[in-house]
């Protein structure tokens, strides 16, 4: 697989990762990690390693792909700790709100929604 498709199916991943029920984003990772951080992590990793000369999406595309950034980037930082843990990624509205905003995407781009592989080549912090 060249590098280029590699990079979006590594972004389709992190965004179908992104769309699952908690139970199954826990599964998507090692013990122990922090999921949350992961999910979020991983996601800008991919997001930020497209290959902007070669990838192109829609309008609609690109309207979900900053809607989801922003969506994660507004939950960031010290006064928004308390989103980071398992019982936030269990309950809290703004990760069922990630959840939508992924799903969104994976249907806008023609994505299937089941589950990545849990062996997709990433890195833990």
């Amino acid at each position: 697989m060249n590098r280029d498709k590699e990079a979006m199916q590594q972004f389709e991943w992190s965004v179908r990762a992104l769309a699952q029920a908690p139970a199954v984003q826990r599964d998507l990772f090692p013990d122990f990690v922090e999921v949350a951080d992961e999910l979020a992590l991983d996601f800008e990793e991919r997001y930020r390693r497209l290959p902007t000369d070669i990838v192109h999406f829609t309008p609609d595309q690109a309207q979900r792909v900053n809607a989801l950034d922003s969506a994660l980037a507004a939950m960031s930082g010290p006064a928004h700790e308390e989103l980071w843990t398992m019982e936030a990624l269990d309950e809290a509205p703004e990760w069922d709100h990630i959840r939508q905003l992924a799903r969104e995407l994976i249907q806008a781009m023609g994505w299937s929604n089941s589950p990545p592989p849990s062996d997709r080549g990433a890195i833990y912090v």
